[in-house]
């Protein structure tokens, strides 16, 4: 059972529009050293213990089932806005796949990782999607989280920002938007892209929290860049804004949007974390498979009706972020650490082997077919 409480060029220019209200900034923040995943599907893994013939769940809706399976575990997983970058838990939901797993899924939206970590560690929640930046601060402060998988590792962001802006150069003495500092996606994407293109992000610009609706700082005139993904790009350039630096171009290594639970509950429960992790393995697959199904599963969740919008947002998804096998491999890692030891000493002795388990995306691996 699945319950729910709670980037771009100009090419894209109105083709998202609909998508705008629906879904929020950046997911928190999230395909390796390695480079971005392609678009060919490659097929799920078999669930832990499943026989050779055992497949992953199919449909031609995007319904979940109305009871769980008999004996089914029961988790909770948090995650933060409604947003395409949460596409292959939304699979893994809605088109039973978390079901044929064994899993009992209700997903709950919590803001903020810091909330959601808490939450984990108090025992509410056993998995959460959020930042790998932020669980590894949390974790290098005494928290017992742990990275099972990275399902964002490519920077994904797009610095959008005014008309007179020519260059990335013209970006030097101006203000921009990022969700939140500290160790949010967008906030370490963003520095780290700034480095990239010959920019300090501590002498260079300002960088200033304005919470989801960055968009709004643009227009109001409060910055005059921000860090933006679809469809957020397509607002600001409706807008008369424009890309000023195309980071989610360069394939840069970044550690985003990740699989994070405790390692208290995984160590008592890896059966579970198996399954968990075998299912988000599966959500990709199913999502780049399908391309029909993903984007109906998607209208529903973000509630769009724009099956063009959809479509675009579908490419760029499946074709530039989201990688076949999302490992947690410690060279994503650097950018984060990279930044963020600037304010926390602790993060630069964090030995970051020491808060990753890549073996369930390696065992999801193994058994694919």
């Amino acid at each position: 059972m699945f319950t729910t409480r709670s980037r771009s060029a100009s090419a894209l220019l109105g083709i998202l529009t609909c998508l705008l209200a629906a879904c929020g900034g950046g997911a928190a923040t999230a395909p390796a050293a390695s480079a971005p995943a392609t678009a060919a599907a490659t097929a799920p893994a078999k669930p832990a213990g499943a026989s050779p013939s055992a497949q992953p769940a199919t449909g031609s809706g995007s319904a979940a089932p109305a009871a769980a399976a008999q004996g089914a575990t029961r988790i909770t997983v948090a995650y933060s806005v409604a947003s395409p970058g949460f596409w292959p838990l939304y699979m893994a939901a809605d088109t039973g796949i978390f079901q044929k797993n064994g899993l009992d899924v209700n997903v709950e939206v919590i803001p903020g990782a810091p909330a959601a970590a808490a939450a984990m560690v108090s025992g509410q929640v056993q998995f959460a999607q959020f930042g790998g930046g932020a669980a590894m601060s949390a974790a290098a402060n005494g928290s017992d989280l742990v990275i099972l998988a990275v399902m964002i590792p490519v920077n994904q962001f797009v610095i959008e920002g005014s008309a007179d802006m020519k260059s990335p150069a013209d970006l030097k003495g101006k203000k921009i938007a990022v969700v939140s500092l500290g160790g949010s996606e967008d906030n370490i994407s963003l520095r780290s892209g700034l480095h990239s293109i010959g920019l300090d992000p501590d002498k260079d610009v300002s960088i200033l929290p304005a919470g989801q609706d960055r968009v709004s700082a643009l227009i109001n005139g409060a910055v005059q860049a921000a860090a933006l993904t679809p469809p957020d790009t397509i607002k600001a350039e409706a807008n008369g804004f424009h890309p000023v630096s195309d980071l989610a171009s360069t394939g840069l290594p970044h550690l985003g949007q990740s699989t994070v639970s405790t390692h208290s509950y995984v160590t008592a429960h890896k059966d579970v974390a198996q399954k968990y992790v075998d299912s988000m393995v599966q959500g990709i697959a199913k999502l780049k498979q399908d391309r029909a199904l993903a984007i109906d599963v998607l209208g529903k969740r973000i509630k769009s009706d724009d099956q063009q919008a959809m479509g675009v947002a579908y490419d760029f998804y499946t074709k530039e972020i989201f990688p076949n096998f999302p490992e947690p491999k410690p060279e994503l890692f650097q950018d984060a650490v990279t930044e963020l030891q600037k304010e926390d000493p602790k993060i630069a002795s964090l030995d970051v082997k020491t808060i990753i388990d890549p073996s369930f995306v390696k065992s999801a691996q193994s058994r694919a077919s």
